[in-house]
């Protein structure tokens, strides 16, 4: 190690000339090494100081930094006391020169502001799901030309019953719409005694279907997949080369490839819960040619001529020959405002209250109407394993993934 007290050289003063550090993969692990000992500083030359100042200053993420702070100070302080050292007659300057190195290091160390943070490239790996843990969904529709509030009676009445033998017996809502009632619990024996005194009741089964929705997999894009990467492949292909879902290829569904002039394009799977939970901590997945990153999405069914939600195909629609302009709103051929206005919402809110909820296009995540599209299917998503009571398995029913042609993608940004 070079003696603290050498006067530097004119070469050693020169950018770029330390000996410290020699090589990129070991300048930060060294770096590292005086964050447990900072005081090994203190045996450094004015240049090494500087380089190891210099490389702290040029991390990538500046939040990281503050790990860095008392390595900076104890290398400013150093080259103060060479400063110092070299000659009682630049005390003024050395004083400057630590003065200044404090500065710099206050500023890197100030708070990030959010339009900064904002502002760079997100991630594009898939997100922690923050969901209710364990909730599970009885549904009771009422047949066709039976009345709701009868429906409402024999549901309150059979709960009612059903608590005088299970007083513990817990329900996280019950929800009420136009088909019937939504009976949602936090787990599965909860639920199974719910079915077994459901599919004892001959006056509920004679007015109402009584079943269990069997949840949504999860779906996801793998992002900028090299068009030599057969489509049709894939799932073998991701499962034999990454080693977290070996041997799940039939749990990996090729949705549909996203349209694309360039080499590469966009692919959107279905995969099960399983390897949703096995890969959602992943940086990339391997194909056979390439790392490539990926990130989960949301698929709305959403006719691209009127913008209806589970309506219809878009080849089907109505008004395919006179479609409704997604930007304005106005139908047929016309000259755009480019003026945002939501054709749904302006249905919807036909009172006029919430005009101001109108002013935006009706396939984007700023239309609420769409919003809650996204938060129904996220609720029917199940983004980790789950297994139903063994008394649902003829109740289960399976819920539809819309298809591609009335698709629309909604990318989700969850925190």
């Amino acid at each position: 190690m070079t003696n603290k007290n050498k006067n530097p050289s004119d070469s050693e003063l020169e950018p770029g000339s330390s000996k410290l550090f020699k090589s990129l993969s070991e300048e930060m692990k060294l770096i590292d090494s005086f964050i447990s000992d900072p005081n090994k500083i203190a045996d450094l030359n004015f240049q090494d100081c500087f380089d190891i100042i210099h490389k702290c200053c040029t991390i990538i993420d500046k939040r990281s930094l503050a790990k860095y702070a008392q390595v900076i100070d104890t290398a400013a302080t150093t080259m103060n006391n060479l400063f110092v050292n070299l000659s009682s007659n630049i005390d003024h300057n050395a004083m400057d020169t630590k003065n200044l190195l404090q500065d710099i290091k206050n500023k890197l160390f100030s708070p990030v502001p959010y339009n900064v943070i904002a502002a760079k490239p997100k991630e594009n790996n898939v997100p922690t799901i923050q969901s209710k843990p364990n909730e599970y969904a009885l549904f009771v529709n009422a047949k066709k030309g039976m009345v709701d509030a009868n429906l409402n009676s024999e549901v309150n009445n059979a709960i009612s019953e059903v608590r005088k033998k299970k007083p513990y017996l817990k329900i996280n809502k019950i929800i009420r719409n136009n088909k019937g009632n939504i009976i949602k619990t936090p787990n599965s024996d909860d639920l199974d005694t719910l079915i077994q005194y459901f599919q004892s009741q001959d006056k509920i089964n004679e007015i109402a279907n009584v079943f269990i929705p069997k949840p949504r997999d999860p779906t996801i894009v793998l992002k900028k997949v090299s068009k030599l990467t057969s489509s049709k492949d894939l799932p073998i292909i991701l499962c034999r080369v990454n080693e977290q879902i070996s041997n799940l290829d039939t749990e990996v569904e090729v949705l549909f490839d996203f349209r694309s002039d360039l080499p590469f394009r966009d692919i959107a799977l279905r995969v099960s819960p399983r390897i949703y939970e096995r890969i959602c901590n992943l940086n990339y997945l391997y194909t056979d040619i390439e790392a490539i990153r990926f990130h989960q999405r949301i698929f709305v069914r959403q006719c691209k001529h009127c913008f209806k939600f589970n309506d219809h195909k878009a080849n089907d629609c109505p008004r395919k020959n006179k479609p409704i302009c997604s930007e304005c709103g106005e139908e047929g051929i016309h000259n755009c405002s480019k003026n945002n206005k939501c054709c749904n919402c302006v249905s919807f809110f036909k009172d006029g209250v919430h005009q101001h909820d109108i002013c935006h296009r009706p396939n984007r995540d700023s239309c609420p109407l769409y919003k809650k599209q996204i938060d129904r299917l996220m609720s029917q998503t199940a983004f980790k394993s789950y297994t139903l009571p063994a008394s649902s398995s003829s109740l289960t029913t399976t819920i539809e993934l819309s298809s591609q042609q009335s698709t629309s993608a909604s990318p989700m940004q969850i925190q």
